[in-house]
């Protein structure tokens, strides 16, 4: 039989419409339906073999069309159980579907189970030509562990183009969640989960462009598995742009973009537009539109919103579906209607960004776009029904004293009263009892009517000293977490006078006072005057009846400040100290014991202690979720400290997840104010990454874009981002910009009283090996070696030494030194093995070391030995973790080299029995 003619652009311009309407009615009226077509024979061959997937399950058809009914069953006995495709053996079939046959298979060369996907016969006639090509080069960027893994793609004779990727024990979305009666907070949070994924293919640039729940996999343990990549495309690849899009026309209708379905360049926004379909099915299973007349699909997809989520639940029900259970929040339709905006401008920016509102209704907070102050109020509110203390919005929705943080118990009639009359105050000042006030129009933003307020104390308060400064510490502390920190210390400042020269204030306000300005200078490096005022706040302490909650306060701010100064150790004791205080306070503490935990983390990290890290800040994740679920900002703090942690283990991929989440949790917090880890502090993250990797101009290009404004926080910030990326530089040989680079940090860190500190030891460590490298290696080496020695002196056995020990090392062998040179790399050998930094990557950089030093004329027997036993090995993974590292050529060269047998290796070396 002969087969139809290929799709070219206009035989599917004439076509596509007739798919869609097919789509969209009930099988058993499909075959009027291709009767009543007037089509050429090529063109309804063309059809019937397009629709040959949507036709398999409609019997009625087979004797009605004898040519569907012979396609359709040479598909499906086209490959058995036992039969080879290339160097796979079929196990069974998955599924079918507008591409191909999906089965189940297993590697004939490794025993591996495998998904191999078969792709049409018919379909790679037009832009398939190149489609091993491409999508070899696509899934090959993705490295993300939501996103089954790409194995090959090969072609085979009478089979064509067939692509293997990793085999998923998994249950589609819509059942898992369906089977498991998930209820609509549930299915968000799986939801943001899938987003993640997205989100990672297209920092790619890759586009998935059919996105549906039959793409989304939910293995045992509840993990996201996203599949079939099989329609991506790059976003470089500007070679397919003006093609006719054919293989992506055999989209599932109900998730594609309008763009689509007009054959139109897609974008990051088509998959926008498709996981705002897949959520609307999410949460109603049924289609986001509704088509009572059976209208055409293709209609509904460019003309119609999709339908709103109660109604949608509703039909659903009433035809025997069963959509979850649970309140749907109204915003979802909102969020919806934004991702499914026709026109792909309108939708929202990035996944990202519409993660960031599912993970704000979550967690009853505003989505973006706007909305009233009434409406934040509202949400405010519905948030903090149990407790609203410490925000001047709480205080405005509760009107009560508990509000301003002055225990009931405590309340003396004067603090009563004082309360009261802070309260009215508050409430007139504010303009927002009423709804219909100016301050609900829209006009103000949150800080322009908190900074209002603080006028208004001012001069509306100037004969009520103790209530001024209630109304004036609480605005403070608002804005302080608001981010208009120089208001913020204002009006702290003159709330702490006040309170000072007040005989009726207690000594626990004043040291809350004095405590929150110390917090406050220590973010923006005034050490001084933090100093001074937390020995202010211990003498207040001391004065009064004692108070855990302020007692606790001012020991974190003792271990920031210690942190800040180098005194690593101290800061340890300090958050060590604060934990079992913490947990012994009545009522629930989780959110505040988790910060505690993130701070312990912290002062593990910069000892080195990574593993013990990583426990703290996992602690005080799940001390998060447990409380608030993935939906909470704080999350943010501990998701970026653990992935700095992670990145020291070497557990990059992980870190690289973890990254993602901690940007979307970072970004609910509405601003950057106060100590929250800016998107700048991501951004160096990401080039953290970058650089272990080995891709240096992409660290260098992330870095770039984050110093301008780095150069805004405090010194020693900046000098640690210069540190950073001299390195960088250094790696990419770049020396002469590193030499600078290096030498502007170590004046920050000299002129900021940090002239002691290991961290500028390290940039003048590397200074050193930048000078050397620029032809003047005798005081280059120097530097180094005064730099390593002042590391050793400190007795801080870290990162820190171990780098410097490593290039101290390399400076030795190049000086012929191959003694010192031993020495030196495998004291970094035992180091990196009892700290565990950067896991194989660091593991394997140091061999690296150890095989040069063993290559060098005068090297001993031991390292000979492990240069032979070890130099594939290490050149092998090396290339995996780090293509592009500067120490791969010289290996190499080095196995090119002709190899004497009686220098082969004969066992393992003495280093690694010890």
């Amino acid at each position: 039989m002969t087969l139809p003619p290929p799709i070219d652009a206009e035989r599917w311009a004439r076509l596509k419409e007739h798919v869609a309407d097919l789509a969209s009615l009930e099988p058993t009226d499909r075959v009027q339906a291709l009767d009543r077509l007037a089509l050429t024979e090529d063109d309804r061959g063309c059809l019937l073999r397009l629709a040959g997937p949507l036709l398999a399950d409609d019997h009625r058809l087979d004797g009605s069309h004898p040519q569907v009914r012979a396609t359709v069953e040479r598909e499906k006995l086209r490959w058995r159980e036992g039969e080879t495709i290339g160097g796979y053996r079929i196990e069974t079939l998955i599924g079918r579907g507008g591409m191909g046959e999906v089965y189940e298979a297993r590697s004939l060369a490794t025993d591996q189970v495998v998904a191999l996907k078969v792709l049409r016969t018919g379909l790679d006639q037009v832009d398939y030509a190149k489609f091993p090509e491409n999508e070899q080069r696509a899934l090959r960027r993705l490295d993300d562990p939501r996103i089954a893994k790409f194995v090959e793609a090969f072609s085979a004779d009478e089979v064509g183009t067939c692509l293997v990727l990793e085999w998923i024990d998994g249950e589609p979305l819509q059942s898992y969640c369906r089977d498991r009666r998930y209820d609509v907070d549930s299915r968000l949070k799986l939801f943001i989960e899938v987003c993640q994924a997205v989100a990672s293919a297209h920092r790619q640039l890759v586009i998935h462009r059919d996105l549906k729940p039959s793409n989304v996999l939910v293995t045992p343990e509840g993990l996201v598995k996203l599949l079939d990549f099989g329609v991506s495309k790059l976003l470089d690849d500007e070679a397919t742009d003006a093609q006719p899009q054919t293989h992506g026309e055999l989209f599932t209708l109900d998730y594609a973009a309008p763009e689509q379905v007009l054959n139109e360049p897609v974008s990051t926004a088509t998959d926008i537009y498709a996981l705002g379909g897949l959520l609307f099915r999410l949460l109603t299973d049924v289609s986001p539109y509704l088509r009572a007349d059976g209208g055409s699909l293709v209609k509904a997809v460019l003309g119609e919103p999709p339908q709103k989520l109660v109604r949608a639940q509703e039909r659903a029900r009433s035809s025997g579906r069963c959509p979850p259970q649970g309140p749907l929040d109204p915003d979802l339709d909102r969020v919806i209607g934004r991702a499914m905006q026709k026109a792909p401008a309108e939708r929202y920016r990035s996944v990202l960004e519409l993660a960031a509102d599912i993970e704000a209704i979550l967690g009853g907070r505003p989505i973006s776009g706007g909305g009233s102050p009434y409406y934040r109020l509202a949400k405010f509110v519905r948030r903090h029904r149990a407790s609203a203390v410490g925000s001047v919005i709480a205080i405005i929705a509760l009107a009560v004293a508990g509000a301003f943080g002055i225990h009931e118990s405590r309340l003396t009639s004067l603090h009563a009263h004082r309360a009261d009359v802070a309260n009215h105050f508050l409430l007139t000042a504010l303009d927002l009892t009423d709804r219909f006030s100016s301050a609900n129009s829209g006009d103000f933003t949150l800080g322009e009517v908190l900074e209002r307020a603080v006028e208004k104390a001012r001069t509306e308060l100037a004969d009520e000293p103790s209530v001024r400064a209630t109304v004036l510490g609480q605005l403070g502390l608002v804005l302080k977490h608001r981010g208009r920190t120089e208001l913020a210390v204002s009006a702290l400042e003159e709330a702490y006078a006040l309170r000072q020269s007040d005989p009726g204030s207690s000594g626990a306000e004043n040291a809350e006072f004095a405590q929150e300005l110390a917090s406050i200078e220590i973010e923006r490096g005034r050490i001084d005057d933090a100093e001074l005022h937390l020995q202010e706040a211990m003498r207040w302490l001391g004065a009064g009846a004692p108070q855990a909650d302020v007692h606790i306060a001012i020991l974190t701010s003792l271990g920031k400040l210690a942190s800040f100064k180098g005194r690593v150790d101290e800061s340890l004791r300090w958050y060590r100290e604060i934990i079992p205080l913490r947990e012994a306070l009545p009522g629930d503490h989780r959110a505040d014991l988790a910060m505690d935990y993130n701070n312990l983390g912290t002062g593990l990290y910069n000892l080195s202690r990574y593993k013990e890290a990583d426990a703290a800040y996992t602690r005080g994740i799940g001390l998060l979720e447990s409380r608030y679920g993935a939906a909470h900002p704080r999350l943010g703090f501990l998701q970026f400290g653990r992935t700095a942690c992670l990145i020291q283990l070497g557990r990059f991929s992980e870190a690289a997840v973890l990254l993602d989440r901690a940007e979307q949790s970072l970004g609910q917090g509405g601003h950057a104010g106060g100590s929250h880890p800016s998107p700048l502090n991501t951004e160096r993250l990401h080039a953290t990454l970058d650089y272990y990797a080995s891709n240096y101009p992409l660290a260098l290009q992330r870095l770039e874009h984050a110093l301008p404004e780095i150069q805004t926080s405090s010194p020693v910030t900046v000098a640690a981002a210069l540190t950073f990326r001299g390195r960088v530089e250094l790696a990419a040989g770049l020396t002469q910009s590193a030499g600078g680079t290096l030498a502007e940090a170590e004046r920050l860190y000299v002129a900021n009283d940090r002239g002691a500190h290991v961290q500028r030891w390290v940039a003048h460590g590397l200074h050193g090996v930048a000078v050397a490298a620029a032809g003047h290696p005798e005081t280059g080496d120097r530097e180094l070696e005064f730099a390593l020695d002042q590391v050793t002196r400190s007795g801080i056995v870290g990162a820190e030494r171990l780098e410097l020990t490593l290039l101290q090392g390399a400076a030795d062998r190049r000086r012929g030194d191959i003694g010192s040179a031993l020495r030196a790399h495998r004291q970094a050998w035992h180091e990196q093995r009892e700290i565990g930094w950067l896991g194989e990557f660091g593991a394997t950089w140091v061999n690296a070391e150890l095989m040069l030093d063993g290559a060098a004329p005068g090297a001993d027997a031991e390292s000979r030995e492990l240069l032979h036993a070890r130099l594939a090995k290490t050149i092998a993974t090396l290339k995996r973790l780090a293509p592009n590292h500067p120490l791969l050529e010289p290996l190499l060269a080095v196995s090119r080299r002709p190899v004497s047998r009686s220098s082969a290796a004969t066992g393992i070396s003495s280093i690694e029995r010890k």
